[in-house]
């Protein structure tokens, strides 16, 4: 009886956990999305509109160990190409994993292929943001740096060593290459 009553809440749990997960497309016009706005919630999809797009902030976002909220591009590949600072950024965001596995013909189906700003990066992962994957993206042609993973020091010390701390940035499968400066500048 206990192991079938076991079985079943197992299953449930599955069925709940995958039928409230939603997804959302984020057009390729969209430069800024901020979950303040919206109602996305751990174990959400956000599907980038596959083209080339302009840079990209995603804020406020925050999923969970178990369920992050995943940011994929939806069939064909992504393109970033930009004049602005970065390609994408990671604001005040937790427990976000960034995918171009989209389509398994693609091997990096997000693809920086340029930021012209002369400080630009690829991807900046700051303020605060912690527990971010990035898996197959490819970066490129960068002046500074590839990726950026640091909180930058604040007045109201939320940055501080006792009140912040950035946890488990993983990053793998990804290309970076024809970048001025630095790969990778990880922690302050």
């Amino acid at each position: 009886m206990f192991r079938r009553l076991l079985i079943i809440t197992f299953c449930l749990v599955i069925f709940v956990k995958y039928t409230l997960a939603t997804s959302t497309i984020i057009l390729k016009t969209t430069t800024v999305i901020d979950n303040s706005n919206s109602n996305v919630s751990p174990g959400d999809t956000l599907f980038l509109e596959s083209g080339i797009r302009s840079f990209l902030l995603i804020k406020n976002y925050h999923g969970t160990e178990q369920n992050p909220i995943v940011i994929i591009n939806q069939t064909n590949q992504v393109e970033i190409n930009t004049t602005h600072f970065y390609g994408i950024k990671f604001d005040l965001c937790s427990h976000i994993k960034l995918s171009g596995k989209g389509n398994a013909g693609i091997q990096y189906g997000i693809y920086i292929s340029e930021v012209t700003h002369e400080y630009g990066t690829g991807i900046s992962v700051d303020n605060l943001s912690t527990d971010i994957e990035i898996e197959y993206v490819e970066i490129s042609n960068i002046p500074i740096g590839g990726i950026y993973v640091k909180t930058e020091p604040r007045c109201d010390l939320a940055s501080t060593r006792e009140n912040f701390t950035l946890y488990n940035f993983v990053m793998h499968d990804c290309y970076l290459h024809d970048i001025g400066d630095e790969g990778m500048y990880i922690g302050s």
